[in-house]
């Protein structure tokens, strides 16, 4: 078993890092964790590099190395979750272009969900649970 990168990946590992250190610096973590500062930005970044397109099993390394150098950098995107948790669950109904888009049962609109139509936004959102009349 291998179990150091190859040329091809330390390659790839610094390309993140410094695509990491020039886009994701100190001041901004600061910025959105004291001021409320919105990452989408930085999202989109991820999303112009191809970032969110490595949820196939062959770029595993690849994908494992953004985590590493995204975690080094304390990004404050929902990427580690996006691409670790809800990519792999919603399988080829994932939008790697939208934010929060893990979709189940096939729908892929906003707003309060209707027909059993769920997205990862509407789970997370306040009006889906009082226009359905859940409880915690």
């Amino acid at each position: 078993m291998l179990l150091e990168f190859d040329a091809d990946q330390r390659l790839w590992q610094n390309t993140v890092r410094d695509v990491a250190a020039k886009q994701c610096p100190p001041s901004l973590v600061r910025s959105v964790a004291e001021d409320g500062v919105d990452p989408s930005p930085l999202w989109k970044v991820y999303v112009d590099l191809g970032w969110t397109e490595l949820n196939d099993p062959a770029g595993a390394v690849e994908l494992a190395i953004v985590f590493e150098e995204l975690g080094r950098a304390t990004d404050p995107t929902a990427f580690l979750a996006t691409m670790s948790q809800f990519a792999p669950l919603a399988g080829d109904q994932f939008d790697p272009h939208e934010s929060g888009s893990a979709v189940y049962s096939g729908c892929r609109r906003t707003g309060t969900p209707t027909g059993g139509c769920w997205t990862a936004r509407h789970a997370m959102s306040s009006t889906a649970i009082v226009s359905t009349g859940w409880r915690w």
